[in-house]
């Protein structure tokens, strides 16, 4: 969902502040435990990638750093905003992909942002990532024999904030990730994995 990898902009305000490595570099390091994780697995993973502001920085030169993610790590879908479909037993998972733009240090408001943001777009399963929070959530759906449940999920981020949180006064989320399972009615259960309690590395 965005901000795989950190560009630090001396022209962008608060944006950002510093990086550890240069996108180079980060991008070696990412291929690699993605690699990793294609053996493990033994299949490609990665369905889509979505551009965050902290790579859409290069814009500004007209180098989009998502395709070039997306072509390295042979990812067959990119773009600022997507939609995908999973088809279980027959029923159709309608998920819409996008970065987001909405940041709180309260949990609530930026849960309420992601309902408002996403009132208007007809999916089951809302994934966004900006706000770097690993959560699950979901809004139930009431009207006249119309009965249904929104899911949605911060997917987290990789990156630290190196400082950036502490000087705009923001909480310091964790790293984390969210694993879905799909029920045979397609409804959803995320799990979530947060670093400071699992084993980030194993």
């Amino acid at each position: 969902m965005g901000d795989i990898l950190e560009v630090a902009s001396k022209k962008v305000g608060d944006s950002a502040y510093r990086q550890k490595y240069n996108v180079n570099k980060q991008l070696k390091i990412f291929k690699e435990k993605v690699d990793k994780l294609k053996k493990k697995l033994g299949y490609n993973p990665l369905r889509a990638s979505v551009g965050g502001n902290h790579d859409k920085r290069l814009l500004e030169f007209d180098y989009s750093l998502n395709q070039t993610i997306a072509e390295i790590l042979d990812i067959p879908k990119y773009d600022v905003t997507l939609y995908d479909t999973i088809i279980v037993n027959g029923k159709t998972l309608k998920i819409h992909l996008n970065h987001g733009k909405h940041t709180n240090k309260h949990q609530h408001l930026r849960e309420g942002a992601f309902i408002r943001d996403t009132h208007h777009i007809s999916a089951d399963l809302f994934l966004e990532g900006h706000n770097h929070d690993t959560a699950t959530f979901s809004d139930f759906i009431v009207g006249d024999e119309v009965h249904y449940r929104r899911f949605f999920g911060f997917t987290g981020s990789a990156l630290n904030y190196n400082g950036y949180a502490k000087e705009q006064n923001l909480r310091e989320i964790p790293k984390g990730f969210i694993e879905y399972e799909i029920f045979p009615n397609g409804g959803l259960n995320g799990k979530e994995y947060h670093s400071d309690l699992i084993d980030w590395e194993g």
